[in-house]
């Protein structure tokens, strides 16, 4: 075999071992996908899991508040906990989902926001954590992002879930 056809050889295999090793770090980023996905699916069901032990734990308070009945101070305490461990909870499934690169995570907004519309005083003890929060991010020389997004999402689907139902 002559040196051309020799040569012409190691240019075929470097080719193929360059082409397999694309294969391989395809397949290595679909596995690191999916395991992504599912580690936020299950730290998603744990939160949501947390979360329902404890509405189950205040089960009056939880019940009461969301049917917009007066509430002491500690329970207004207790029930603000709950709204606010709901939020986090829901935002925590659409952040993990979204980042992960699903491309539908509509169900977590429509979840949550079918939630507060249901329950007023939900949505009204909602409305003033997140204007809280946001009250803390325009803090002189603070640097916080502020990330809308979920909170507008959610606005906008109680507006929709609102025209389509009232």
């Amino acid at each position: 075999m002559d040196s051309a056809k020799l040569n012409d050889w190691m240019q075929i295999v470097g080719m193929a071992a360059i082409v397999a090793s694309l294969i391989f770090v395809g397949i290595q980023l679909k596995q690191d996908r999916d395991l992504a996905i599912a580690e936020a699916t299950i730290a998603s069901f744990s939160n949501f899991m947390e979360l329902r032990n404890q509405q189950f734990e205040y089960i009056e308070i939880w019940n009461s508040g969301n049917a917009g009945s007066e509430l002491s101070a500690d329970q207004r305490a207790i029930y603000r906990g709950l709204i606010v461990g709901a939020h986090q909870s829901a935002f925590m499934v659409w952040s993990s989902l979204d980042r992960v690169g699903l491309g539908s995570v509509e169900f977590a907004v429509s979840d949550f926001a079918g939630f507060l519309y249901r329950n007023p005083a939900a949505r009204r003890e909602w409305e003033a954590f997140v204007d809280e929060v946001d009250s803390f991010r325009e803090l002189p020389g603070e640097d916080f992002q502020r990330n809308t997004t979920w909170e507008d999402a959610v606005r906008m689907r109680i507006k929709e879930i609102s025209e389509a139902y009232d």
